[in-house]
């Protein structure tokens, strides 16, 4: 049996995707595709576009063989973290032969000579890396900056310089380093993701333009040349009923966590902030700074973005913030190994020799139904399980007062199962 895995968010399921999901197949002689899937909060700190049973269903009509679900705080976290929780996820099942990602190098002898120069921290490297982030660099920079600086090959400090300027390198090579850190059997592949054209944040293939069409026109129509015929229907069949959420559909429940935190302690308030997940003291600052000129969230993490701060982190923190993602239990749970079980969020029926093996070799329970999770877990894992199951009926309470359909919670909602033909 030959398995190959691939992270995804598919938000939404685009032609790209598809593309991605078929040239993996053939090129690592895949048996069956594992997709390891952003659950109802996705990294860029926002709220998916559709539900994560929706984006299940697309996934597997696109080709996948099993859905499980990333869990939120590594969805939600920077590229290593989540890169560290989807990979070790895939390796603890004991059936992966391949993790496939998209890159805009395509060359994966060069992603993996990048990964091996950080994957095992050299005294040089964790010293030019400590002086860049306490000089309030973003990892990014700091990252690639301290690669440069440890490396004393000229050719080989102009590609990484030129490699790590794009996003899904760095996300590939948060990945190969992971494998390595592990010491796991499975083998990196890459497919050449087109890079973004002037103006554009993506590729050719891009979520971000999918998205951006759709709430500028709502005409789900418009993007019959982006999405495969399924996701089409699937798009029309729901739109205004059940999804699209955004940022600001959280702006309220945002504030009113902001604000209890800020007046939950007279004496020292930031300390409070800093407690979550990349939340640092400066961005504790700029929020209690600036809370009275908060009109939304998306307006909100505009004011908190500076020089050395992105956008997409400060939003993640807000995130963190409001699903109660903290440092101290983030730690605790990379510690014990990044993942204690795989959720099961859906499956092709004739993928039930690929389940079976799973449940044969995994290091960790598969989760099909959440009321048995306790029986199957131990209480810092049902910890992790609780913060998934949290954010999921956060997002779907919004959903359905914003669309006025009833609420599903997580207890009731039921795997998704592809029917063959």
């Amino acid at each position: 049996m030959n398995v190959t895995g691939i992270v995804a968010e598919y938000n939404p399921f685009h032609n790209g995707h598809l593309y991605h999901l078929t040239r993996a197949r053939k090129d690592t002689g895949a048996d069956y595709i594992i997709v390891v899937l952003s659950g109802d909060f996705v990294q860029r700190g926002a709220p998916a576009i559709l539900d994560k049973y929706a984006r299940t269903k697309m996934a597997l009509l696109g080709g996948a063989d099993l859905v499980l679900e990333l869990p939120v705080c590594y969805a939600v976290s920077s590229a290593d973290y989540y890169a560290g929780g989807a990979a070790t996820l895939l390796d603890r099942l004991g059936v992966v032969d391949c993790l496939s990602f998209g890159s805009e190098h395509g060359r994966i002898e060069d992603l993996c000579g990048i990964a091996a120069l950080s994957a095992h921290e050299t005294p040089a490297y964790s010293v030019a890396l400590n002086h860049y982030m306490v000089e309030g660099k973003s990892f990014a920079y700091a990252n690639m900056h301290a690669l440069m600086d440890a490396c004393g090959d000229e050719r080989l400090k102009a590609m990484i310089s030129s490699v790590l300027r794009e996003p899904n390198n760095s996300l590939g090579i948060s990945y190969i380093k992971t494998l390595m850190r592990r010491t796991s059997g499975i083998k990196p592949h890459t497919i050449f993701r087109a890079p973004a054209r002037a103006g554009e944040s993506e590729g050719v293939f891009s979520a971000m333009k999918v998205r951006s069409d759709l709430m500028r026109t709502g005409d789900i129509r418009y993007l019959d040349d982006q999405v495969p015929d399924y996701v089409l229907k699937e798009l029309m069949d729901n739109h205004g009923k059940t999804f699209p959420l955004t940022r600001n559909d959280f702006s309220d429940l945002l504030l009113y966590k902001l604000r209890s935190l800020l007046y939950y302690d007279d004496i020292e308030p930031l300390r409070h902030f800093e407690t979550y997940q990349d939340v640092s003291r400066s961005t504790a600052a700029r929020i209690a700074a600036c809370i009275n000129q908060y009109e939304n969230f998306k307006q909100f993490t505009g004011l908190l973005k500076t020089k050395n701060v992105t956008y997409a982190s400060i939003s993640r923190s807000m995130i963190h913030i409001l699903l109660d993602l903290k440092k101290d239990r983030m730690q605790e749970w990379v510690d014990n190994d990044y993942v204690p079980y795989a959720r099961v969020l859906g499956f092709r029926e004739s993928a039930t020799p690929l389940l079976s093996q799973i449940k044969k070799n995994s290091e960790i329970p598969l989760v099909t139904k959440i009321k048995d999770a306790a029986s199957l877990l131990d209480p810092a894992s049902m910890k992790m399980l609780r913060s998934d199951i949290f954010a999921s009926e956060l997002y779907e309470q919004i959903a359905a007062q914003k669309f006025s359909h009833p609420f599903r919670s997580e207890y009731t909602r039921e795997i998704v199962i592809c029917h063959d033909l």
